[in-house]
């Protein structure tokens, strides 16, 4: 399951499951991934009195080998284990007399462990087409896990031509027989609308009888459609229900889903002790969404007491998974919180870069603000009116402002009070809290600029008095220049008109 927020905080979205994309309802989305619904298969056996452990395949056959070892087949693979010896695919492994045995069957591949250290990683190209016959076989017999792993592999395009109409039907032979694993997939597949149109009722009935058998995944997604309300009424108190037994049974998504409904402001309740417990496991099960949050937490002091080394602590682990918003937090981090070294600067700064060159828009207004100052980097106001640009463009109201402020006052641009006003408006319009009064400042200069009298210089003569407007046309015929001397009331003396903000000289 999957819970995504978006990026505009009043637009809270939740999401769930294991399979699928966004949908928005009114206040929810659900998201379900494409992680299968299936326990790997795994099964143990004794052979000369050490365990013998098999993970992953699909059936699995024994039978006594020679010299009283055993044969175990996978998919049509036979391993022999020995007392001291494996043998497969003519290759015979010397594995010592002690220690337990783990043969993880992953696809083609076939990994031999003995006391938990690797003996050899051998690939069977002709597993996949065993594999495939063996399964279309049982699934054209009958059989309820065939049917289900068949549609799963038409569903991916695994070992076959992905087909999702070929999948779904597989898939309901297999609901239809009461296989939970089948009926969530099923329901998955009618949610997204693979294979079919999207229908919310069938998939909500389908994710009912798979919930009732207790498959983890589906009461997730069941929780996230009851508080969506789609394919029926919403109903707050089971949807929580659901999401408690999902997440007791393993569902990261749905922890971080409680997390959001339990949470102060949150749709069934405030507990936030038990918001931030749900937080908390969805993290400990490697959830990257819920610790990027937990790290902001920590670094705003919000719901717990302020931590800037936790913080790091989880940015860092969100970084290791390469979640780019947690990059950036990070830099800011290290760059603006705790103690100021050159370690953590010289960190901060690289990580900072790194977000920029990919597109991280508050980064890129950061490292433009920094260029503009001379914070942390060589001072360069050009350098970070740039920046400031390229994240306006991307619609960062912060950039925005900043830009409109570089142009009102000419620092690392022309001064340019119209070109201020429009992305001083730009800013309100995306939101910025302090743009309305910069508005409303730059339109009174503008308005007292364009209601001035102006006297200019023209061979040795004073010329006027004209409005500013028709300064300004003159200084776009370039019959005004920047060394040709300008003065309104209120000035002290003549000045040159290059140097009056009021005139944009070509």
């Amino acid at each position: 399951m999957r819970i995504v927020m978006g990026m505009v905080l009043w637009k809270r979205r939740y999401a769930v499951g294991k399979y699928a994309g966004v949908l928005f309802g009114l206040s929810l989305a659900v998201m379900l991934g494409w992680t299968e619904a299936l326990a790997q298969a795994s099964s143990s056996i004794t052979v000369f009195g050490r365990t013998v452990t098999v993970t992953g395949g699909g059936s699995q056959n024994i039978r006594s080998g020679l010299a009283g070892g055993t044969t175990i087949i996978v998919d049509g693979t036979a391993i022999e284990v020995g007392r001291e010896t494996i043998t497969l695919l003519d290759e015979v492994y010397e594995i010592g007399p002690d220690g337990p045995i783990h043969i993880r069957i992953e696809g083609d591949d076939i990994l031999l462990e003995v006391d938990g250290a690797p003996v050899a990683s051998i690939r069977d190209a002709s597993r996949s087409e065993r594999r495939l016959a063996g399964l279309l076989a049982e699934a054209e017999a009958g059989d309820a896990v065939a049917q289900m792993r068949l549609g799963l592999r038409y569903r991916h395009g695994e070992g076959v031509d992905q087909d999702f109409e070929e999948a779904m039907r597989w898939l309901r032979k297999s609901a239809e027989q009461g296989n939970d694993i089948g009926q969530t997939n099923l329901a998955i597949m009618l949610y997204r609308g693979e294979g079919a149109d999207r229908n919310f009722e069938e998939a909500r009935e389908w994710y009912e009888k798979a919930a009732a058998q207790g498959e983890a995944v589906a009461q997730g997604n069941l929780g996230a459609m009851l508080i969506n309300g789609e394919g029926g009424p919403v109903d707050l108190d089971r949807a929580e229900e659901l999401l408690r037994l999902a997440a007791d049974g393993g569902e990261e998504i749905a922890a971080f889903n409680l997390y959001l409904i339990l949470r102060p402001q949150g749709l069934v309740g405030t507990d936030t002790q038990a918001a931030l417990r749900y937080l908390r496991l969805s993290a400990e099960r490697e959830y990257l969404p819920a610790i990027h949050r937990l790290a902001g937490l920590y670094s705003r002091g919000n719901l717990v007491e302020a931590d800037h080394a936790q913080a790091e602590i989880y940015y860092r682990r969100a970084v290791e998974r390469d979640h780019l918003p947690a990059m950036f937090e990070l830099a800011d981090l290290l760059l603006n919180q705790g103690e100021s070294t050159p370690e953590r600067l010289e960190e901060g700064l690289a990580l900072l870069h790194a977000a920029v060159e990919r597109g991280e828009v508050r980064a890129i207004n950061d490292l433009g603000s920094y260029k503009f100052e001379g914070n942390f980097v060589e001072q360069d106001e050009a350098a970070g009116v740039a920046l400031f640009r390229r994240a306006a463009e991307a619609d960062h109201a912060i950039a925005k402002r900043n830009l409109a402020i570089a142009y009102e006052h000419g620092r690392g641009v022309e001064r340019d009070l119209e070109q201020a006003r429009r992305w001083y408006q730009s800013a309100a319009d995306a939101g910025h809290q302090r743009a309305p009064d910069d508005l409303e400042r730059i339109r009174a200069a503008l308005a007292e600029a364009e209601a001035a009298i102006y006297w200019y210089a023209r061979g040795g003569e004073q010329v006027g008095p004209v409005p500013l407007s028709e300064l300004q046309a003159l200084a776009d015929r370039r019959e005004v220049g920047p060394s040709t001397l300008i003065w309104k009331s209120g000035l002290a003396d003549w000045i040159a008109a290059g140097g009056y903000a009021g005139i944009a000289i070509p």
